[in-house]
């Protein structure tokens, strides 16, 4: 297994008993996400607070609850209103892996 912790490209190099071979590569594209709200907690419910988040590498976004956000793009911003007991939950994929 491995684990790269940035995007990176694997070859592997077969040979037959005959000294034909035969080469594959793979790019594996890390997932690098960050997710940040400008307040840990609120005064009362409803009280603005500033989400932000990149994922680079990403190509499919999405926070939950869907309702506030309903299609964020790979990195943005956007105001929301929280009621007590919310937590947002962001969840990044590529072809090759999920973040959240």
């Amino acid at each position: 297994m491995v684990a790269p912790d940035q995007t990176t490209v694997y070859s592997l190099t077969a040979h037959n008993r005959f000294g034909l071979e035969k080469t594959g590569k793979i790019t594996l594209r890390v997932l690098r996400v960050a997710f940040t709200a400008s307040a840990d907690t609120i005064k009362q419910e409803g009280d603005a607070v500033t989400l932000e988040w990149s994922a680079e590498n990403a190509t499919g976004v999405s926070i939950e609850p869907t309702s506030e956000i309903p299609a964020p793009g790979p990195s943005g911003k956007a105001v929301v209103h929280p009621t007590s007991g919310t937590t947002y939950r962001l969840v990044a994929t590529n072809d090759q892996y999920k973040a959240t």
